[in-house]
């Protein structure tokens, strides 16, 4: 047998080896357990395992259902405790949704479990929904996106923009934004929050908090005498003189009246 086929052969033999030490380390990964469930966060899943090894670091990921492909890695890091056991609370992607296969494992324990991310219908909550000053929730809005807030009539024609407009956060929610609206606004109108790509709407009934008219008032304190005038200007002299001139005359005539009598 020439060297080079005694090489190709030792090759052979190497490469079998190698595949049976392979093949027995996949066979002698542990099977644990994994659970996952939803939260009060619709962002967040809480995650927990057993069977695993002391104090070792566990990978969390989501794989395809179908051929077992690797969708996500949570970046969360997961450390088991002493009796290998773990449990903690991972950020979901976003703008992933579907069933997965999602997978925990080290070098020696692998765990699966199934879990559905489902997308969130597109919607609004007021609180309450008949006062003029009310908290905004949203669901389903594209993730990290400015909303902006507006009021209509039940024509659909914009009556009021609010000017704090709020964002959605990773997984296209936003929350308890309040918004006042003004007080000459009143009966059914629609609350409508809208981005780039999605809306939804909330109706809202606006209370009259105009009032009643109120009675009318008493009759006020009379009010201090006025200031006195200024003192009018002295009579003309001549006028006083024509006064006398003709006084004397009628006294002259009734006195020559009298004479011609007698």
């Amino acid at each position: 047998m020439t060297q080079k086929r005694k090489n190709a052969l030792l090759l052979v033999m190497l490469c079998s080896i190698l595949a049976v030490a392979f093949t027995s380390s996949a066979d002698a990964l542990t099977t644990g357990t994994l659970t996952a469930s939803a939260t009060s966060n619709n962002s967040v899943i809480a995650v927990s395992g057993s069977g695993f090894n002391a104090s070792e670091t566990v990978h969390v990921g989501l794989l395809n259902k179908t051929d077992s492909t690797s969708v996500y890695n949570f970046t969360e890091t997961v450390t088991t405790d002493s009796a290998g056991n773990f449990s903690a609370n991972l950020t979901l992607p976003t703008n992933v949704y579907g069933t997965f296969n999602m997978t925990a494992y080290t070098s020696t324990v692998a765990a699966y479990t199934e879990y559905t991310i489902s997308q969130a219908v597109t919607a609004i909550t007021v609180t309450p929904d008949d006062s003029n000053i009310i908290a905004v929730n949203g669901t389903g809005f594209n993730a990290s996106e400015t909303v902006a807030l507006t009021l209509a009539d039940s024509a659909g024609t914009t009556v009021y923009t609010f000017a704090n407009s709020t964002k959605t956060d990773a997984r296209g929610n936003f929350s308890s934004t309040t918004v006042i609206i003004p007080t000459n606004l009143t009966g059914s109108y629609t609350l409508v929050a809208s981005t780039s790509s999605a809306t939804a709407n909330a109706t809202i009934t606006l209370p009259d908090l105009t009032g009643s008219t109120g009675a009318t008032g008493a009759t006020g304190v009379a009010g201090e005498n006025g200031v006195a005038g200024e003192q009018g200007a002295s009579a003309d002299s001549t006028i006083e003189y024509a006064a006398i001139a003709l006084s004397v005359v009628a006294i002259a005539v009734a006195v020559l009246a009298i004479m011609k009598k007698h």
